[in-house]
């Protein structure tokens, strides 16, 4: 198990790869079967293939294929979509309406300087833009975010707008199990400028 730590010829990657998901997947495939070795298989898999987090954490894009395949029926049925409206005209009025924020948006910090200062991952410009323009046209008195990071920064600075301009005070409640640093000092900041 040390030999998947170590750094790989990059000459040899390619072929390493075809070997871990054919001579390597047959060995490790039914290891995965004894929960006691389930988290040593899924670190080795993180390590081998060098992802940043292990593939079925929930920072992963990666989806936990056992359950999706236990799930399998869900996808191959049509659904009505009760109770979803898809006003396609609606939606583009809506959008459309949005558009007095630009000039806010025009002024807004990209998502690379927002990240490089240390906020974490997340959202990329567009949708950043987008959750700014949500929170300034709604204007809630709360927001809750499950996971934080660039969009806690956009968000916390869509609020500050709100109260500064309309005179709205709002709270903002961040569910984050691993907050880094500048995250904690945004957030006390945001707590020591709120009334």
């Amino acid at each position: 198990m040390r030999a998947l730590a170590l750094p790989m010829n990059p000459k040899a990657k390619s072929s390493m790869k075809r070997i871990a998901g054919g001579t390597l997947g047959r060995i490790v495939r039914p290891l995965k079967a004894i929960k006691a070795l389930d988290w040593l298989v899924s670190r080795a898999f993180q390590v081998w293939y060098e992802l940043p987090v292990a593939p079925t954490h929930f920072y992963s894009p990666l989806p936990d294929i056992s359950d999706v395949k236990r799930n399998l029926h869900r996808w191959y049925r049509e659904d009505s979509l009760a109770g979803l409206r898809t006003d396609l005209a609606g939606q583009k009025a809506f959008l459309e309406s949005l558009a007095v924020f630009s000039a806010e948006c025009d002024k807004l910090p990209s998502f690379e300087q927002v990240a490089a200062k240390g906020y974490g991952l997340g959202y990329g410009e567009v949708e950043a833009h987008f959750l700014h323009c949500l929170i300034r046209h709604f204007k809630p008195r709360k927001i809750i975010e499950v996971g934080s990071g660039v969009s806690t920064y956009f968000a916390l600075h869509a609020l500050e707008m709100n109260r500064e301009i309309e005179g709205i005070d709002s709270a903002m409640i961040c569910v984050e199990p691993y907050p880094t640093p500048k995250l904690r000092k945004l957030v006390a900041n945001a707590m020591r400028t709120s009334p």
